[in-house]
Order: structure tokens, then sequence, then C-alpha cells
């Protein structure tokens, strides 16, 4: 380790040494813990579930210890008070939506220079309140780093911050250690082994811990930024007509619905029953449903206002288009742009699901729509590329 690298650690250990308290007390009032926290002495990685924007608190209430974050590059660009966290935290970022050897280089890089890596390796909160599964590429990088796995699990969370929601609810939320597995335990296993025992431990499916256990969130306009995630109407059956205000839904063609704080689905229109209660089986009527008519023949989808930027390797955003958005099953289209799917080797939707990441030959760009709902347009990049 050179002497530069050595003390970034040390600056970067006393930071989290003097901001812990804060950080603990953040946490403790968000969530609860069950059992003692880990103080590891060995080097480790932590892995873990992605649900609210305070994780990361989370997971140092877990540890107790310093850990290096993977954070996504847009995190450089955000609000003043982002900017300072993100200096502090000094964080490894990565692109959504593009292939990033670099940063696995500077994770290991980080972990041979003697710190501990905190991993989200669903790569943004879940949408719909069910794990994403993980890849191979997590297993290789553990096995690589020959530290301790420490796995993490989260609960609650998806109810108390959904992903596509415009407000943040009060409700339990709890976290604690699932697994801790040595670096020798690992050494036998295939990064195929060490991924799927990364998913067994972190999956979780809230609407089916609902289901078993009822828990109250509570707050205001609970049902509104529904529309930045569900696109079809199971009633008519069109793109991007359903409208939220305060609690309730509701679709042009007449459809009605509530979401309550137990979070479930209910219809208030007295000609239609809702075929499903949360937005989970929602999710997977509509990619159902999207799958059925791709196979049909021709698919478009068309959204206005939707702006076009280009992002520099030094994290500069430039918008480059602004207008209308339409998707086809060879690839997307903004004024003057036609970019094709066969060239975005991946792609990634953030925020509350109006933000769509992906990089073609030479350029990483974002695609933004104040209430649009890029997931449909992930959807056809993921069919054109055989994914789903």
């Amino acid at each position: 380790m050179s002497s530069s690298d050595s003390n970034n650690l040390k600056r970067d250990r006393a930071i989290f040494t003097i901001a812990s308290p804060v950080l603990y007390l953040i946490a403790k009032k968000k969530c609860s813990f069950p059992g003692k926290p880990l103080k590891p002495k060995e080097q480790f990685i932590l892995v873990s579930n992605h649900l609210t924007e305070t994780d990361l608190f989370i997971a140092y209430n877990i540890v107790h210890k310093h850990v290096y974050i993977v954070a996504s590059e847009h995190l450089s660009r955000g609000n003043f008070l982002k900017k300072i966290e993100m200096r502090l935290l000094n964080p490894i970022y990565r692109a959504k939506g593009m292939t990033d050897i670099g940063s696995v280089k500077e994770m290991l890089r980080r972990i041979r220079n003697g710190g501990s890596l905190l991993l989200f390796p669903e790569g943004h909160r879940s949408a719909d309140g069910v794990t994403m599964p993980t890849t191979p590429a997590l297993g290789k990088l553990i096995k690589q780093s020959k530290c301790t796995l420490i796995t993490m699990k989260i609960t609650g969370g998806y109810f108390a911050e959904p992903r596509w929601a415009k407000t943040i609810r009060r409700g339990k939320i709890s976290a604690g250690v699932v697994g801790t597995y040595s670096a020798e335990e690992l050494k036998g296993m295939s990064a195929e082994e060490v991924a799927r025992l990364v998913d067994r431990d972190i999956y979780e499916d809230a609407y089916e811990r609902q289901r078993e256990n009822p828990e109250k969130y509570t707050g205001e306009r609970l049902a509104e930024g529904l529309e930045n995630h569900l696109f079809l109407c199971p009633k008519c059956g069109r793109v991007s007509t359903l409208h939220t205000e305060d609690n309730r839904f509701f679709c042009d063609c007449g459809l009605r619905g509530i979401y309550d704080e137990y979070a479930w689905l209910h219809s208030s229109d007295e000609s239609y029953q809702l075929p499903f209660d949360n937005v989970r089986d929602w999710t997977r009527w509509q990619e159902d449903e999207f799958n059925r008519r791709y196979d049909s023949g021709d698919i478009e989808f068309t959204d206005d206002n939707v702006k076009l930027y280009k992002i520099t390797p030094d994290h500069v955003r430039t918008e480059i288009e602004s207008g209308t958005l339409t998707g086809d099953k060879e690839g997307i289209t903004i004024g003057g742009h036609r970019l094709l799917y066969s060239d975005m080797p991946s792609t990634a939707f953030m925020d509350r699901g109006n933000t769509l990441y992906f990089e073609t030959p030479g350029n990483y760009w974002q695609l933004y729509g104040d209430g649009v709902c890029m997931l449909k347009y992930q959807l056809l990049w993921k069919r054109a590329k055989g994914e789903i």
C-alpha cells in the first residue's frame, strides 16, 4: 500500500469515527435492529438488499465499522448537502446502465489497501418490493476479494419508502445479519454458488411478508407516483393513462382505486374489480401483457416532454434533446437522435422510475421525463436483448 493510500484510509476511518454517533442515531430512529451489531476484526464485504435512501446508515449500525460504499455516479451531481456527504464518504462511483470495469478494479484496489466494502447488488431500490437476483459477477468479486462475506437483510423499507412514490411513510423497518462466511468457506465455492448464496440470504418479498404479518405505514398522498411504475391499465389496456392524487389512482377509462395504509389496492369502481390487490402482482401482470403484445406484432410507446442528456466521464450532464420520446422493437427516438438497443449493453431505470440510463459506443446517456414511466422502454430493450 502506498503512503497516499494509507493516509486516505486513515482519513476516511477518522471521518467515520467522528460521524458515527450521528449515523447510528439516524439509523436507530429509522429502523429496529434485532440482535447485537457485529464488530468484525477482519476485512469484509457486507451485502444487502436495497429498499430505502438511508440503507447506508442502517448498514453502519449492523457492523459498527467503516466501509466504502459503491454509489451511483448521479449522486456526484446531487444538491449541496449530497455533494458534501459524498465527499466525506469517498465512495466508489459506478455508472448506472453501462459496463463499468473501472469501478470493479477500484473496489479490489481499496480491499487490497485494507478497506472493507458495502454492496447493494441490485444496483437500485426494488420497484415492486421483491429483491432482484444477483449475477455470477458478484460472486467472482467476492471470491477475488478473499474477504469475509456478511449478508444483511432489510424488511419493511419498501412500504416506508416505495421507490415510485412521492412521499415517505411511517412504519416498521427492521434489519439484521443473515449470515457470515469466511474466505476459507467461500474458497471451495464457484462464483455462481456464491451469488446464489447471496440471493438466498438477502431475498425479500415485501407483499408476502405483509400478507403474513400486516404492518401499517401511515403518511400523506400514498398513491401519488404509482404512474411512474405502472403503465398499463388492467381495465382498458391502454398505456400511460393512469393518474394519481392523494391516496387515489384512476384511469381515463373510469377505473378508480385506493392505495391504503397497509399498501393494498382496492377498487372503488363499482363496475370493475381489480384482478390484483398489490403493486407486485400488477407489475407481473403488466410484464406478461407487455410480452403478449410484443409477440403479437408491432409495439410502440410514446411520451412527451422528455429530455435526453449526455454525461461525460467527469460527471458533467449536458442536455442534448427535448421533446417526444418514441420506443419500438429496434430502439428509441428523440429529436434527431435514433439510438438502437443493439448498441446498448445495459440499461438502468432510476429515481422514481422516470429516469433511464444507458450507454452506446463512446457515449453515456440519461433520459428523464417527469411522470414518465421509463420501465416500458427498459422492457423493450430487455426483449430486444433476450433478457425476458
